[in-house]
């Protein structure tokens, strides 16, 4: 009888995490993929490869979605077992809440695999192709970008090409850049130039033109002329890698960095690597503590919402302040030994109140008492 009640339980569980990650990672990979749906009218990119670009997100957007479904489909499963009164019969039989919840506990240990396999491993591997591929598209893009008679924008960057030779070569080019923080902005114009693929970059060649900048402090308009001129077209270098640091490195990588990593950069790292071991125990604990809310106390229709409120309330509080402790490492050194503390003192109290109900019940009540 254990057992069947325990496959039961299982697979209600189990379909329903799995129906609920599914359209959750579906609908954030939509909207995500259609930030890039720009790469396609923009770049002339081919649906193809677009899709196989896109499609490189789901194993993160998966990591992210799966601990709140598994918290979600383990506080639905059972709330269906007490509203439709399969949780009396159970406990009739002789079962435990621990022994009722089991099934909930061996699936979140599953997932919790899943998630941390999803985090560590398949995670960085397809952040990998994904920024490989968008570098491939942008040095693609630099060297078809420069088209006759249009303006071209490239972040702070406008450029124009009056016509192609037949050799190759650009007529007439414009290029204004905007001025950041420290510096103001320049305008370049030139006769003729070319491109060029030099160490990754699209180099832009320039003869005969002259380059002006204005000073706003002390209003003065500089020009100087050139014979040559250089200018690059890799302007998304610097954010790709940014984004790299955090997004592809292997969880070795993001522990033991390299020596010459700013003290800073070594901090974002470390806190990265501890949250890809976190996030797949916020799977485990999710599953312990929901189990324990639903299945303590009477089993009555009054006070079912009010469970159902607390389990996902305060689990989702939990990894809020779990994050934020984290994040804080900067300033506080003790922020991942209280991080792994706050989790593991959660799974405990849930197991040992599985195991006596009794003790949360007396708990409950002297609260109650004391209000």
């Amino acid at each position: 009888m254990g057992r069947i009640i325990s496959r039961h339980i299982f697979v209600h569980v189990a379909i329903t995490t799995v129906i609920l990650t599914f359209v959750l990672v579906f609908g954030a990979w939509l909207t995500q993929s259609l930030r890039f749906i720009e790469v396609i009218i923009e770049q002339d990119v081919s649906v193809g490869r677009y899709l196989s670009m896109v499609w490189l997100l789901l194993p993160n957007l998966t990591s992210i979605v799966l601990p709140i479904c598994t918290l979600l489909a383990a506080v639905y499963t059972l709330y269906k077992l007490i509203a439709d009164n399969e949780m009396v019969v159970y406990k009739s039989v002789g079962l435990s809440n621990l022994q009722i919840a089991t099934p909930v506990i061996v699936w979140g240990l599953i997932m919790t695999g899943v998630c941390g396999f999803l985090n560590n491993y398949l995670g960085p591997k397809s952040n990998e192709q994904f920024y490989g591929i968008r570098n491939e598209i942008t040095k693609e893009f630099s060297s078809g970008l420069l088209r006759d008679g249009s303006f071209n924008k490239l972040k702070d960057t406008v450029i124009y090409v009056g016509g192609h030779t037949d050799s190759g070569q650009l007529e007439g080019i414009y290029i204004y850049e905007k001025g950041q923080a420290a510096s103001s902005g320049f305008t370049v114009f030139a006769q003729h130039g070319f491109l060029q693929q030099e160490g990754g970059h699209g180099i832009l060649y320039l003869f005969n033109g002259n380059r002006q900048t204005v000073d706003g402090a002390k209003g003065t308009h500089n020009v100087a002329y050139f014979n040559e001129f250089k200018y690059d077209l890799d302007v998304h270098r610097n954010v790709v890698d940014k984004v790299k640091l955090h997004m592809t490195y292997g969880f070795s990588q993001l522990v033991n960095p390299p020596a010459d990593v700013a003290p800073a950069t070594r901090v974002k790292m470390l806190v990265e690597a501890h949250k890809r071991v976190l996030n797949p125990l916020f799977v485990i604990i999710f599953s312990l503590f929901s189990s324990m809310v639903l299945l303590s106390g009477q089993h009555q229709r009054r006070g079912r919402w009010k469970k159902i409120v607390t389990s996902i309330g305060i689990s989702l509080a939990l990894e809020i302040a779990v994050i934020a402790v984290l994040n804080s490492l900067a300033k506080y050194p003790s922020a991942i030994s209280l991080s792994y503390g706050l989790i593991f003192t959660c799974g405990v109290l849930s197991i040992v109140f599985l195991m006596r109900p009794e003790w949360l019940e007396a708990v409950i009540r002297r609260y109650s008492y004391v209000r």
